[in-house]
């Protein structure tokens, strides 16, 4: 059930930093991808948050339009970070 809203949460953020680039953008262009890199950092923390890469990667190519490669070069220049928590017992 936490896997689940935590995945909910996760795309709904996602979904909410696109939107907010793309409102930042110049009315009446079009929307220029290669400058989202450098607008947007995602830190991702952990398991979860890992998660970010392939919903990022799904909506940049399903909802935006765009192909892989440059879905996965805006993405892995967006998603950055990657920090585990290490637990001793």
């Amino acid at each position: 059930m936490l896997g689940s809203r935590l995945l909910h949460i996760l795309v709904m953020n996602i979904q909410d930093i696109i939107a907010r680039f793309k409102e930042r953008c110049p009315k009446n262009t079009t929307v220029d991808w290669n400058m989202f890199p450098t607008k947007v950092a995602v830190q991702m923390n952990d398991t979860h948050p890992t998660l970010a890469i392939p919903e990022l990667m799904r909506i940049l190519m399903d909802v935006e339009g765009l192909g892989w490669n440059q879905a996965w070069s805006i993405t892995t220049r967006s998603c950055i970070g990657i920090v585990r928590r290490l637990e001793f017992l």
